[in-house]
Formats: structure tokens, C-alpha cells, sequence
């Protein structure tokens, strides 16, 4: 946010001895923070009025001229032109060599230098406005250059400071003043400087005379269909408007807020949204939908609505976006259609324009949630939508209205404004807070004298009633919306305005508990380190709410809804880590071929758990689960990658009774492989699931994905299986491979588990492990490869190895009708 120093200064007198450096840094250790300082003028350096003498042809361009132009020096400066409206006794810009332009308004400054152009020497540059960043102001056609030459200005003298350019203004982090809808203007900085240096803040008159406002007038109706989000609403009609240019001081205002300059009732409306922090809008009277005939009094009106917007309802905006609006948008609407989305921004088919000759001028308070909800679904981010995300005082919509209304009056004299119409069930409440003055003492840690206190927050708005040491203090209006609401906050107020650097140094004795030693952590952060260090996973930090077009196209539901959600698709809570993974895997594609993530964090559920359903303030269930994806080339097995990461965790976690099975009626998502899935199951209970992904329903571009999702509080309560040691084998193991031929339904997971049951390994045990190595299709069946080690309490020979393997071959004929392929 830009803050105008000149603007401050004209609702508080700072001490002359202070620089506007040590009012910025004030300001940031008490209230905000300022980013930077910024001269207004610099990026004029070394540009001055100049007035052309003379002017001639150009021997060898048609469309050049020579000027040669007074600066005041006893010199006259010869500079080659191609501007097509110069003329002898021209006011102009005149950069001279050193200064920065951007040639035609275009790209990044470049240094002027003494130049030789077609064979004449160049001195310096006329300018056209947009080359020195001042088109807003003095706006041309192409190949123009600028004309000062009605502005009563002196020859020589630098155009920053001839313009009335030079100034300071201050860059405001806009994070720092997040919850303070009140500093989102210049009345409010002010005031926070009055308190600080101690000085009186000028309030604002902006009643309006008697005399400003018609008796006879044009009927304006406001009919609020939304109270909730709209509680207070101000409209007033103002006829015998020009529209056209605004004067000089408020052009040089606005760019020095970073606003564009449009015309001079729009510049209004944007100048008391900077001052006062009222963000307002002008509709064209004129384009406004029927008009009502009223019998009684024999007039015409015009008849606003306020309400929601219907389900695909179109609106074209002042910025010529066309969009398509939802039930859940609150509109501004004539009797046809909408006209304005509230808060954010106005219609284009209801702006003014060059030919408005009557206005009719809104003042309103919308409801925080909404408003910003709107603009996030629509990706529409305006300087009235910040503000009215941040819950604005109802109050200030009547000072915004009357002071663009004097302000109007003032540049256009002839204007005839109509009585100011409200609507809305918007009342003024006042929050009290109690608070003594041994706890202010006590927060703060040191002695305050009352006065002191009294002065702090008189000068920050604040009525205060003292009896006994007791402070009833009536919390103002524009601090009222969410910001200052119980004791603690009265202990800041006080404390940063009076400064934190006098807060004393003290060392304080506190009682010191053991921390209580919770196991689970441990257990985390362990599988954290294996993951992340031993797996090479990179972890990944999500939101907890689901993306419910996302979540309906996996085949998932959203069980916990969210009251006001950060956006419209956001609804619900996650039942599920997945979906976030998988926006992560479609995030980093773009960056990354093969990676490996994982997240450990809260999911949520309509289930209770151990909650009584019939609290009102139960909670959700919300245990904590364990998700992880592999993804690679579609030549590689990120599913064995997956498998192996899980196997080797529960080895740290000396986990030994897990298997994975084979369950047509498990819970896995059906976007999951239906030949690779598996649930995880740890001692009978399914604790969750691992699975490749199908990619006729999820396509990651040519990647292969596998994933896996484990309820991580079931992991939590396991005992470790008891450490069994034993010695190194003495003699070393045989590894032998053989690959099958068979049909498409056997899984190998089956197979892996046969060879491993008693009956296949026999009375000696020689059959130490097995691993499932890789699946090829083949015509009509498949091959599947497996290793297996064979080990004994001597060195097996061949001859050894050899039966049981011709064994192991002729039960899975039997029993999956393989064939051995050679």
C-alpha cells in the first residue's frame, strides 16, 4: 500500500524536526511496516521546462525537426525532434543527457546521451509523457510530445519540482496491516501518528451544507434482499455532472498512490477510498435498468437491488471480463440485471462514460466472508474487495458518501445532488471493555501513569470512563470489527504506542516441569528421517481441505464441511491425503520427470470416535494418516519402489506381521489398478492400502504412479515384535530365478505367498525368501519372474538346490497351472 506523506500531513502536524526516515520507522516498530521511503521526482532526475526558440527542418529526415530550446542557461540546447505538434514558443519537457526515458513508453529506462542523429548533434530529448512516466497526467496521440505551454511554469526549473511531482511516499507491507481495516487508509495512519508523537489529529467535516442538497429531486429505491451480507447501503443521485480530466492536485495525489487516472469522478471515488478507506462506486444514471413511475408525486425513479446472484447469470465488468456468476455472489442489480458485483467491481453497460450527464453514487459495507470468497473463485483481486475483505466499519460508509459528494461539488459547482437514500438493518453497537490499571501494569511488566494510558487511547479513538483504578473503555467503530474485542488487546494498544523498546528487562522465575515424554512423536519423526533421508522422499505440506471437483473425479466424498470456506470448490475437509498428492504430482510434472513425496498430516471424518455424538461441540474425528506416491518413466516399476519403501519401514519399526491381500470388496479408490492393489494388513486389521495408478482414468503425461495411504494411529498403538538375534550364517545362500507363463488373473502376490508356506518350503526350511522381480505380457497369458534364495546350515550344492526348485515348479503347475518358461 502506498501512503502519501503530503496527504498525512494534512490531518496531523508533525513536529518540524522530524524526517519523514525517523516517521516511517516510528511507524514500523508501533503499528506497520514501512518497506521503503520513496522520493517522489528521482526518475525525473535531470528532465527540465524548456521553451523552443526556434525550429527548422531537417536536412535529412522529412520527419524530423531541429528545436533549439531555452533552459534558462545562458546556452540554448540544439536537439533533434520528430514530435509532429511542436511549435515555436512550446513549453516542453527536456531530458538532458544523464536522464532515464523509456523510448516511445516502452521497456526498461535507458540513460540519454549526446547523440548524432542523420549528421546533427542531439543534446538532450523533448518528450512525449509516456517516455517520462507521466501519461496518466498528460495524456497524447502517438509521435506527440508533451505540451506545457498552458501551465504557468518557469524556464529551466527541474519538472519534478515544476509539476508539483516531489514528495515522499511510503511502501506498507500489506500483511502488516492485515487485520486492521481502519489503516487501509490515510486517516488512519494519521491517527496512529497522532498517538504516537503525541500530537492532535484534525478531524474530518464532511457534513454536508444544507444548501448542496436539493429539495426536488429524482427518486432513488434500495431494496436489500441479502441484510447478512449487505447491512448498510447508501445511494445518492447527482445530476448536471461533466465528466472530463481532473484537476492537477488530485491527478498528482492518485499517482502517487499508485492509482491510474481516469476521469474526475472515478478519481474521486478512488481519492476517499485512499483518504478515508470507503471503498465507493458511480453508475451512470442513464444506463440504470426501467424506470419506476411514481404517481403520487409524479416522478421517475430508479429502483437498486441488492441480492444474490442467479445460478449462471452473466456480467461483464468495467476491466471487459465477461463472467458467469453462482448463487453465492452478491450483485448490485437495476431492474433487469446485474450491474455491479458488490463490492469488487462495477458493470461495464452501467459505467460512466463521456457522455454521462448524471450519476448515481454508492456508499455500502458487505460482509467480509463473502466479498472475498467472490473474489477468489473469480480470481478478481481489486482495491475494493481488499478492503471489504477485512470487515470495514458500517459507519464509514456515510463519511465516504458525503465526502465525495463535497468533493464533487467542488469541481463541478453546477452539480445538483439528490438526498442521500439508505437501506440496510445496519445499528451502531458499542463494545465495552474492562480493564485496571494494575493489569495494564502487570502485562506490560513495568509502572504506567494514568494520564500516560488515558492519552494513548483517547488519541487512538477509544472512550474511556475511569472509576477506581477500572477502565470502561467503549471500543470506536473501526476497530470494533474483529480487531479489539477483550483486555489483552487494550495491554498491545498501550504497549506499542508507548514503544516496546521501554519495556524493562527483567528475568522472571517460572517453574520449570519435566516434559511429559509422548513416544508417538519419536515414532514420527523417525519415519520422517527414513523416508525423507533413507528414501530420498521429499515431504510435502498441504492444506486440509479438498478440492471437491478433484475428490468427485477420484470417487471420494468431502464428510466435514467448512462454514466459510477459503473458496467455493474448497468445501470440505480432506477424508483423504491423496488428492492433494495428486495435485502435487500434476504440479511438479511440469518440473520434474521422476520424484518421490510423501505427507504425514490430519484427515477428517463424520465418525466421532470416542466424542458424544449428542455434544453440540463434538468434534470430527480427525486421526492422523501416512500417504506417499512414486513417480517414474512408463518403463519403470515405481509399484515395487513403493513396495519396498513400506517393507523396509515396518523392518525399522519391527513390524513383522504384515502381509499385503488381495480384497474385490476393499475400500481402495477406484482409480487405483485393479490387478495392483493391496491392502496393507497388520495382525488381521487393514490399516491401509498401496496400488499403482490406472492411467485410463488418471493420465500423469507417459509417468508411471504408485501410491500408498496408511491410517497412521493404528501404526501408533502397535507393539514391536521382540528382538531376536542370531548369528551371521556361516555358509553362504544360493540365488536362483525362474519366470512362468500364466493367465491374466493369477497375481503374484499369490504365488510369492505359496512358495512361502510350509507345504512348498519343507521340513529343512531351505527356502529362505522370496521376491517378485518383474511382469511381461505375453499372447494371451503373462510371465511372471521371481527370485529365490535358498539357504542351509552348509553350503548347498546345485544338486541340493535343484529338487526343491523342480518341486517348487511342479506345485505351481498344480496349483496355478504355470509352465516354466526356458
Amino acid at each position: 500500500m502506498l501512503v502519501s506523506y503530503n496527504l498525512l500531513k494534512k490531518y496531523v502536524d508533525l513536529p518540524p524536526e522530524v524526517s519523514p526516515q525517523a516517521v516511517a520507522e516510528k511507524l514500523t516498530m508501533a503499528t506497520v511496516e514501512v518497506e521503503q521511503v520513496i522520493e517522489l521526482g528521482t526518475e525525473l532526475d535531470k528532465v527540465v521546462v524548456g521553451k523552443v526558440k526556434n525550429l527548422a527542418k531537417h536536412s535529412q529526415a522529412d520527419k524530423l525537426s531541429l528545436a533549439w530550446v531555452d533552459i534558462g542557461a545562458k546556452e540554448v540546447v540544439k536537439v533533434v525532434c520528430g514530435g509532429t505538434n511542436l511549435k515555436e514558443g512550446m513549453l516542453v519537457a527536456l531530458a538532458l543527457p544523464g536522464a532515464k526515458i523509456r523510448w516511445h513508453g516502452q521497456g526498461e529506462p535507458l540513460v540519454l546521451e549526446k547523440a548524432k542523429i542523420r549528421g546533427e548533434e542531439s543534446f538532450g530529448m523533448i518528450c512525449s509523457a509516456n517516455e517520462i512516466g507521466l501519461y496518466e497526467m498528460f495524456p497524447h496521440q502517438e509521435f506527440e510530445i508533451m505540451d506545457l505551454s498552458g501551465l504557468k511554469l518557469k524556464v529551466g526549473q527541474p519538472l519534478a519540482q515544476a509539476l508539483g511531482l516531489a514528495g515522499i511516499v511510503f511502501d506498507i507491507d500489506n500483511k502488516s496491516l492485515t487485520n486492521r481495516p481502519d489503516l487501509w487508509s490515510h486517516f488512519g495512519i494519521a491517527r496512529e501518528l497522532s498517538a504516537i508523537y503525541q500530537v492532535p489529529l484534525k478531524g474530518y467535516d464532511f457534513e454536508l451544507e444544507p444548501d448542496i442538497v436539493a429539495n426536488q429531486s429524482k427518486d432513488l429505491r434500495v431494496e436489500i434482499k441479502e441484510r447478512k451480507l449487505c447491512p448498510r447501503y447508501l445511494g445518492c443521485v447527482i445530476e448536471n455532472v461533466k465528466i472530463g480530466e481532473s484537476p492537477d492536485w488530485l491527478k498528482k495525489e492518485l499517482l502517487a498512490m499508485g492509482h491510474s487516472v481516469i476521469n474526475n469522478i472515478v478519481d474521486v471515488t478512488n481519492y476517499v477510498m485512499e483518504e478515508v478507506g470507503q471503498p465507493l462506486h458511480a453508475f451512470d444514471l442513464a444506463l440504470l435498468g426501467q424506470k419506476l413511475q411514481d404517481a403520487r408525486n409524479n416522478k421517475q425513479g430508479t429502483r437498486l437491488i441488492i441480492r444474490r446472484a442467479k445460478k449462471g447469470e452473466k456480467l461483464a465488468l468495467l476491466d471487459e471480463s465477461e463472467l458467469a456468476l453462482d448463487d453465492e455472489m452478491l450483485v448490485i442489480a437495476d431492474s433487469k440485471k446485474p450491474v455491479a458485483l458488490a463490492g469488487i467491481m462495477g458493470g461495464r453497460d452501467s459505467g460512466i462514460n463521456e457522455r454521462t450527464t448524471a450519476i448515481v453514487l454508492e456508499a455500502a459495507n458487505f460482509e467480509a466472508a463473502n466479498n472475498r470468497r467472490t473474489a477468489q473463485k473469480l480470481n478478481i483481486r481489486t482495491d475494493s474487495s481488499q478492503r471489504f475483505e477485512k470487515s470495514l466499519d458500517a459507519h464509514l460508509a456515510a463519511v465516504g458518501m458525503r465526502r465525495a459528494i463535497k468533493l464533487i461539488k467542488e469541481l463541478m459547482p453546477a452539480a445538483k445532488v439528490s438526498p442521500i437514500v439508505e437501506a440496510g438493518n445496519w445499528q451502531e453497537e458499542k463494545n465495552v471493555i474492562k480493564v485496571s490499571h494494575d493489569f495494564l501494569e502487570r502485562r506490560i511488566g513495568r509502572q504506567l501513569e494514568k494520564n500516560k494510558v488515558l492519552g494513548i487511547l483517547n488519541r487512538l479513538g477509544f472512550e474511556i470512563d475511569e472509576q477506581g483504578g477500572v477502565y470502561s473503555i467503549i471500543v470506536p467503530g473501526w476497530r470494533a470489527t474483529g480487531d479489539v474485542s477483550i483486555a489483552e488487546d487494550i495491554v498491545e494498544e498501550v504497549a506499542r504506542i508507548d514503544g516496546y523498546d521501554n519495556l524493562n528487562e527483567k528475568e522472571e522465575l517460572v517453574a520449570l516441569t519435566a516434559a511429559k515424554y509422548q513416544p508417538e512423536y519419536d515414532l514420527e519423526n523417525k519415519v520422517k528421517n527414513y523416508l525423507s533421508v533413507g528414501c530420498g522422499m521429499n515431504e510435502v505440506f498441504n492444506y486440509p481441505w479438498a478440492d471437491e471437483k478433484l475428490m468427485e473425479r477420484l470417487g471420494l466424498k468431502g464428510e466435514v464441511g467448512i462454514a466459510n470456506p477459503p473458496a467455493g470448490e474448497l468445501g470440505f475437509l480432506q477424508t483423504s491425503l491423496v488428492p492433494n498428492l495428486i495435485k502435487n504430482i500434476q504440479d511438479n510434472l511440469r518440473f520434474l520427470d521422476n520424484f518421490k513425496i510423501f505427507e504425514l498430516a490430519r484427515v477428517y471424518t463424520a465418525k466421532m470416535a470416542k466424542w458424544d455424538k449428542k455434544m453440540a461441540d463434538s468434534l470430527p474425528y480427525q486421526p492422523k494418516h501416512l500417504a506417499g506416491a512414486v513417480v517414474t518413466g512408463k518403463n519403470e516399476e515405481p509399484f515395487r519402489q513403493v513396495k519396498g519403501i513400506l517393507e523396509e519401514m515396518f523392518n525399522k519399526l519391527q513390524i513383522t506381521n504384515y502381509k499385503l491381500q488381495i480384497n474385490p470388496k476393499s475400500q481402495i479408490p477406484n482409480f487405483i489398478n485393479s490387478v495392483r492393489r493391496f491392502e496393507l494388513v497388520i495382525g488381521g486389521d487393514v490399516v491401509g492400502w498401496l496400488g499403482e495408478v490406472d492411467y485410463n482414468q488418471l493420465n500423469f503425461k507417459n509417468k508411471k504412479v504408485a501410491l500408498f495411504e496408511i491410517n497412521w494411529e493404528k501404526i501408533i498403538g502397535l507393539k514391536p515384535a521382540e528382538t531376536k538375534y542370531q548369528s551371521l550364517p556361516q555358509h553362504p545362500s544360493i540365488e536362483r530365478d525362474i519366470a512362468i507363463e500364466v493367465d491374466w488373473p493369477v497375481k503374484w502376490a499369490d504365488i510369492e505367498q505359496f512358495i512361502l508356506t510350509p507345504r512348498t518350503r519343507g521340513k529343512d526350511l531351505m527356502i529362505q525368501d522370496v521376491s517378485f522381480l518383474s511382469e511381461y505380457p505375453l499372447e494371451n497369458k503373462k510371465s511372471l519372474a521371481f527370485r529365490i534364495v535358498y539357504q542351509a546350515d552348509r553350503t548347498l550344492t546345485n544338486g541340493e538346490v535343484e529338487p526343491v526348485e523342480a518341486k517348487i515348479i511342479k506345485l505351481l503347475e498344480t496349483k496355478f497351472k504355470a509352465k516354466l518358461r526356458q
